[in-house]
């Protein structure tokens, strides 16, 4: 199933956690704790810190995020968002 994860994260778009556990066919609580493994293993991480975002210090409200992919997706919205890490890139490519 973290294959499967992996592959939703590795594809175009940006998904809430309802629509990505829909997809995968689980609960929330259990894609928080695939995104959890992912994480330990250093496969995916916290798109705000891969970015060196700066919209948890108010960039949202100062225009900081414009131009930015992830902008109304990461921290500065209200919710999380992820990506893969370059480990995490090489293993959805493998399949």
């Amino acid at each position: 199933m973290l294959r499967e994860l992996l592959s939703l994260l590795a594809g175009d778009g940006a998904f809430s956690p309802d629509e990505a556990a829909s997809k995968l066919g689980v609960s929330v609580a259990t894609l928080d704790d695939m995104l959890a493994k992912l994480v330990a293993l250093g496969y995916a991480e916290d798109a705000a810190k891969a970015m060196a975002c700066a919209a948890g210090n108010g960039a949202k409200k100062t225009g900081g995020c414009a131009g930015c992919p992830m902008a109304g997706h990461c921290h500065g919205a209200g919710t999380k968002a992820w990506t893969l890490t370059a480990k995490g890139r090489e293993a959805a490519a493998r399949g």
